[in-house]
């Protein structure tokens, strides 16, 4: 909203006409889009004399407005990070976060793309509020979950209720949608998510010996032997990325510690090498069962 020029001329009763309203001297505007504009004056006196004056308006500063955006979610150590776009207004903005939308701003003045670990997996509604230099304000939300749904709304599990050993998932709060996803005569054990929810990884002795397998992990589709070993690899573990999983293995006489390409099984490497035995176990979390990522070789919390 811009005050226009009001120009004197003659004597006697003056009429002011603007291009956009009747009478008055000191008129208002709001202007839409920004501009910039030129604003002009038309005085016409009793004598029926006229003048006109101009006066540049400039440009007028959109109302501040913000947009947030989830760069990336690093499922293993919960931690998100987020940009917050500011536009309009003056162009000078601070920006406060609230991580769990609960109305706190828990980081004043943090920039616009900090990062934040969360305590649990479970999802979050996160907001940002600008401020601009005229102490406008905007805000934005956007939902993030630090773990995949999978891993707080499911649990993999196994169960030898048929007889023998099976992987089993089923509602996490309610126990409900049992689902037997391996259905075979052989042992079926140890199962653990990918880090994006799609795969389980699990061992399996249905080839004669213990090997790791994968397969589909809402029907059990797709199950594949990644090992191919006359020795025993079991307790399967997934990288952070989902790139690699560990396992143990007895091949060389004794326990160690393997890693392996999660699509392939090959690249198998022994990373601990030595005569001890070196293992992996399940792991119990709060809320879920999982077996928790272990740390690969550029990957991990």
């Amino acid at each position: 909203m811009a005050p226009l020029p009001t120009p004197t001329i003659g004597t006697g009763m003056i009429t002011v006409t603007y291009e956009f309203l009747d009478g008055g001297d000191s008129p208002c505007h709001i202007y839409d889009p920004s501009g910039p504009y030129t604003a002009t004056v038309r005085v016409t006196d009793s004598a029926s004399n006229k003048s006109t004056a101009t006066a540049n308006v400039g440009t007028i500063n959109e109302p501040v407005d913000v947009a947030l955006s989830v760069v990336s979610v690093n499922h293993c150590t919960r931690g998100v990070c987020f940009a917050a776009t500011a536009s309009g207004s003056t162009g000078v903005y601070i920006y406060d976060w609230d991580w769990d939308g609960d109305g706190t701003y828990d980081l004043l003045n943090g920039g616009a793309s900090p990062c934040y670990t969360y305590n649990l997996g479970r999802p979050y509604t996160a907001r940002v509020r600008v401020t601009d230099g005229n102490n406008c304000q905007a805000t934005d939300e956007e939902e993030v979950a630090p773990m995949p749904a999978c891993w707080w709304e499911h649990i993999v599990f196994a169960s030898n209720r048929d007889g023998n050993w099976e992987i089993y998932t089923m509602d996490a709060s309610s126990g409900r949608s049992q689902r037997n996803l391996t259905r075979n005569e052989a042992d079926d054990i140890a199962p653990a998510w990918s880090p994006d929810g799609s795969t389980i990884a699990f061992a399996s002795n249905r080839d004669g010996n213990w090997e790791i397998y994968t397969m589909d992990a809402t029907f059990g589709r797709s199950q594949k032997n990644l090992t191919h070993g006359e020795a025993d690899d079991m307790a399967p573990l997934w990288s952070c990325d989902g790139q690699r999983i560990a396992f143990q293995s007895d091949r060389d006489g004794n326990w160690e510690v393997y890693t392996m390409d999660a699509l392939s099984g090959r690249s198998q490497r022994n990373l601990t090498g030595n005569e001890a035995d070196d293992m992996l176990r399940p792991v119990e979390l709060p809320l879920y069962r999982i077996y928790l990522p272990i740390i690969v070789k550029g990957c991990g919390p």
